[in-house]
């Protein structure tokens, strides 16, 4: 059994991985590319960059647990509910 947080220890922990989530596009850096004036050049570069591709990459996941986890509840809901 693990030991219980207080409500201040989470609120200073999710504090601390918000001042942490923040930061992250500071610290990035650019990369070399034209993102275009035209939507093809656009999205090209999008498709030609691993960054890009790999922030697609985790929306995509994101999202597909987000509509499985939907889906399993109110599957469960269903079910309790035609008892």
């Amino acid at each position: 059994m693990s030991p219980r947080l207080s409500p201040m220890a989470v609120s200073l922990r999710l504090r601390a991985l918000g001042l942490m989530l923040g930061a992250i596009p500071a610290i990035a850096s650019a990369h070399p590319g034209d993102h275009g004036s035209n939507w093809l050049q656009a999205v090209m570069h999008l498709l030609s960059e691993p960054d890009h591709l790999a922030a697609g990459a985790l929306a995509l996941a994101f999202a597909f647990w987000g509509i499985r986890m939907l889906l399993r509840r109110r599957g469960a809901q269903r079910s309790t509910s035609a008892r």
